[in-house]
């Protein structure tokens, strides 16, 4: 077992802060491993114990380790040593955590960053091709690489909709019944306001396919035999694929480029409607200069070029592509060098009906990056699971008694 002990403590008194979340956390190449968490106890001391098998790393068999800590009461994140990675950890590993005052003072959902403290207004446009709804929300999401927070607001439609938020670059999007959701960037200014046209289209699009699912992932439906799974009443099963000796409705994906681990387990960029990063600015220039230029050998990367690549990765495959396309091809190299790390490996379970009895939970994402299935059957009292990251796709979903 490997151990990461530690204390979180008030800077200015040094006092012990009970009760608050650590999480433990290995950054990789494309999804961080969650290794761990533990509940402060009055001396605000915490112990996480992990495995081996709970890690996976591209450039060294160690994690390259940092840790979260989280207030339980309002949810917000009160320090991250994320920009200061530990890296190739050793076996027992102590982080100690001095938090200031005032960001145990700030106020519920405060984050420090570049949003705010100065507020800007948006002005928004309401348009349609045929009759508007009633009733819109507006969803302003920030640009930043961990805490990141939606602004939500309900608006009545028939005129202009005005919202103030901290200033800050956030991605905006617009959701009507019925319509397709308008998407595009808010720079907010406090010194001017931000006028944006907001033209809503009705929804023509088609949910894909069960069919269609599948083939994305390799598997043609009509020649492969794809079973039904069963989760009996009052019974956990944990999707696997260490543990899955019988690999029913499995199949290991290798990837072959981060466009193609992209299209498996990340964001489509059509979410975001424009080309900006979604997860806060990016590694320095100078770093990012000889990555574009080409030719760069990953094995003799400095460790803040690697930190760079990560950052890149996560911002391709997690967050808009178009932010940093012209990293693709060291990207690539990247996953040619994991061809048989697990990194690179992408493990499927895929089922036509998934039926969920009483009292019984599925889960799924350790061993499980991908489910999928045609149709989900769940009794009221059972749970479907997600307990890492993990890619989910249903086809239609019936709660039964």
């Amino acid at each position: 077992m490997l151990k990461v002990t530690g204390r979180v403590y008030v800077q200015e008194t040094d006092e012990g802060l009970e009760g608050l979340h650590v999480k433990a956390v290995d950054k990789d190449l494309f999804f961080d491993d969650v290794l761990g968490t533990a509940a402060t106890d009055k001396d605000g001391r915490f112990e996480i114990t992990y495995e081996k098998k709970d890690f996976s790393e591209l450039f060294e068999k160690a994690p390259d380790l940092y840790v979260i800590v989280r207030d339980p009461k309002s949810g917000r994140i009160v320090y991250s040593s994320e920009d200061s990675v530990r890296c190739e950890a050793g076996a027992n590993e102590s982080i100690d955590v001095a938090i200031p005052q005032s960001a145990l003072r700030a106020g519920p959902g405060a984050l420090t960053g570049p949003y705010g403290p100065e507020s800007g207004t948006v002005k928004i446009d309401l348009g349609a091709t045929t009759s508007l709804p009633e009733e819109v929300r507006l969803f302003f999401t920030e640009h930043r690489s961990e805490g990141r927070r939606q602004h939500q607001i309900v608006a009545r439609t028939g005129k202009e909709v005005s919202v103030d938020l901290p200033s800050g670059e956030y991605t905006m999007q617009v959701h009507a019944r019925g319509f397709e959701t308008f998407r595009g960037l808010a720079e907010v200014d406090p010194k001017r306001p931000l006028a944006v046209k907001a033209v809503l289209n009705p929804r023509t699009r088609k949910a894909s396919t069960f069919e269609e699912r599948l083939a994305k992932y390799g598997i043609d439906a009509k020649t492969t035999e794809i079973g039904d799974l069963n989760v009996p009443p009052g019974t956990t099963l944990a999707l696997n694929q260490r543990n899955d000796r019988e690999k029913r409705g499995f199949k290991l994906l290798e990837s072959n480029s981060i466009k193609q681990i992209k299209e498996w387990v990340g964001s489509d960029d059509a979410r975001f409607g424009h080309d900006r990063p979604v997860y806060g600015p990016l590694p320095d220039r100078q770093l990012l200069a000889r990555l574009s230029e080409g030719g760069a050998e990953l094995r003799k990367l400095s460790p803040d070029e690697i930190k760079a690549v990560m950052a890149v990765s996560r911002e391709y495959v997690q967050g808009n592509s178009k932010a940093v396309s012209q990293f693709e091809a060291v990207l690539n190299d990247a996953i040619r060098l994991t061809v048989s790390d697990s990194a690179s490996r992408f493990p499927l379970f895929f089922y036509r009906v998934v039926t969920i009895g009483r009292g019984a939970t599925l889960e799924v994402g350790h061993g499980s990056a991908i489910f999928t299935c045609d149709e989900l059957r769940i009794h009221k009292t059972g749970k479907l699971v997600p307990v890492a990251n993990v890619t989910i796709e249903i086809g239609t979903y019936t709660e039964f008694e």
